[in-house]
């Protein structure tokens, strides 16, 4: 759980002084009994991509609507542009917005639904037209300009949606899950454009999802929520590597957890942490200052896990069972039975696995040194 301070965050570039693009102040949103946003403190600096990843009934999409205008905070303030909007419309607050399904004029031409919004804001003939121009040569949809959205795939009337959204140079640009209903394939391509367009714009962004590929991928800040409050914020690396709870590490890295026990009297010291892991003691690497009564276990990451002695040595071994081998191409996925109750995941490369059947007993060298200590 991250302290009650406000998350910040900012990006390369930013105007000294300039005020934060986003800000909520103590935000908390309840629904009868249920809290399904809990005093959210974040800062998005302008020209910032954050993600909120959660699992479901995590409180990210609530987040969003409290942002977007859709929804009332019982609680706090919503800033957008140094301006307290709380109390404001949708319209009125400086902002676009990407859904999940697209929400296109199924009766208007592409270049009909980008120009929607400038013909709201009364935008002049020339200048929607050059504006219409730019976002169709931006999001690649120029040769589509008098189709139809019945006439487009998935992918394409995503982009239309987002060139739409983009149309009146928001200061604040807001999606919700917008891939979530592609194929594999399109997903990976629409991740490309979104970067792409995220670097021409310059717009702040903010982006709901549950995949914690997307959010690795296009994030320059991560915010973590559960149960409504902001477990972890930190950029996609710091978190991957060095999670503080189990709970980002298996959201953000699928790692293995294994309980462990604080070695009495031991203190942390340069971001190491002394604990027993089974029959040895280990020197793990630790983010931050782990209470002295929380209880911690390690995060194993899948990759760490191999079947011979790494070459720098610092490994723990575990005997282990193979309880099954999934071939995933290039790698191999393997799922090792320590005991009668717990079982970790293994993936290496394919060469690495190949000789390894079902039910054959192996040590698994666990390399420590990629490992961390976190709270449960």
């Amino acid at each position: 759980m991250t302290s009650p301070d406000t998350i910040t965050g900012g990006r390369p570039g930013t105007a000294a002084g300039e005020p934060p693009r986003l800000r909520l102040a103590g935000v908390t949103k309840r629904y009868g009994d249920v809290v399904a946003a809990d005093g959210l403190n974040l800062e998005l600096a302008p020209g910032e991509f954050v993600s909120l990843l959660g699992e479901s009934g995590s409180g990210k999409s609530t987040a969003l609507k409290l942002v977007a205008g859709f929804e009332t905070p019982d609680e706090g303030a919503v800033h957008i542009g140094g301006r307290d909007v709380t109390g404001l419309p949708p319209a009125r607050r400086d902002l676009g917005m990407v859904f999940q399904q697209y929400a296109l004029f199924p009766y208007q031409t592409v270049a009909r639904n980008i120009e929607y919004g400038l013909r709201r804001r009364k935008w002049g003939r020339d200048a929607r037209r050059r504006r219409v121009a730019e976002l169709l040569d931006l999001v690649r949809m120029a040769p589509y300009a008098r189709r139809y959205p019945a006439q487009l795939s998935g992918g394409q009337q995503q982009r239309v949606a987002l060139a739409r959204a983009l149309a009146a140079e928001p200061g604040l640009l807001l999606m919700d899950e917008p891939l979530s209903a592609l194929d594999r394939a399109l997903r990976l391509d629409l991740q490309d454009e979104i970067r792409a367009v995220h670097r021409a714009t310059g717009a702040g962004m903010v982006y709901v999802t549950h995949d914690r590929d997307e959010a690795l991928s296009l994030s320059d800040r991560i915010v973590v929520l559960r149960h409504g409050r902001i477990d972890a914020a930190g950029t996609p690396a710091s978190l991957f590597r060095r999670p503080r709870t189990a709970y980002v590490a298996r959201l953000i890295s699928d790692a293995n957890i294994l309980p462990c026990e604080r070695e009495p009297g031991a203190a942390s010291a340069g971001g190491r942490i002394r604990v027993r892991l089974r029959d040895r003691v280990a020197e793990i690497p630790a983010e931050g200052e782990p209470p002295g009564d929380a209880d911690l276990a390690v995060a194993v990451p899948r990759t760490a896990i191999s079947l011979t002695p790494p070459p720098d040595g610092g490994s723990a071994e575990l005997p282990a069972r193979i309880e099954d081998r999934v071939y995933l191409g290039d790698t191999v996925r393997l799922l090792l039975r320590l005991d009668d109750t717990t079982t970790i995941t293994a993936h290496m490369p394919e060469a690495a696995g190949s000789g390894s059947p079902a039910g054959e007993r192996v040590t698994a060298h666990i390399a420590l040194g990629v490992c961390s200590a976190v709270t449960r």
